[in-house]
């Protein structure tokens, strides 16, 4: 009596090839993934320069002069804002608006020593 061992030869190629596409299929989400996170990374530092160059531009104004509201435009993206005299601070309406995101801060700045007393997102 022979025995066919032609089924479990089949099955163990379909198990081998099934493996073989769930580890491709996981490596390839994974690099998905990666680029995400990677861009997510650019974007946040994308916001922090911003935020960082309005700062510096907003300091040197408020040693230099009064502060005003004003428009930025600049190659990532485009910043509004807006300054109203509280007396002992200044409130700050700030829009930042680019290619991938759009929010506003508010934000109180102290006449004294020229620090935040709050930054709110």
């Amino acid at each position: 009596m022979k025995k066919h061992h032609r089924g479990s030869i089949l099955q163990i190629t379909l198990v081998i090839i099934t493996i073989m596409m769930q580890v491709l299929l996981s490596y390839s989400l994974y690099i998905q993934q990666t680029a995400k996170y990677d861009q997510s990374i650019i974007l946040l530092n994308e916001q922090r320069e911003m935020e960082i160059y309005f700062h510096r531009h907003l300091l040197k104004t408020y040693e230099d002069d009064i502060l005003l509201s004003d428009a930025i435009i600049g190659e990532n993206g485009r910043l509004k804002y807006t300054v109203d005299d509280m007396g002992d601070y200044y409130l700050l309406n700030i829009e930042i608006d680019t290619q991938f995101y759009k929010y506003s801060i508010e934000a109180k700045l102290d006449l004294e020593d020229g620090h935040y007393k709050s930054y709110e997102y």
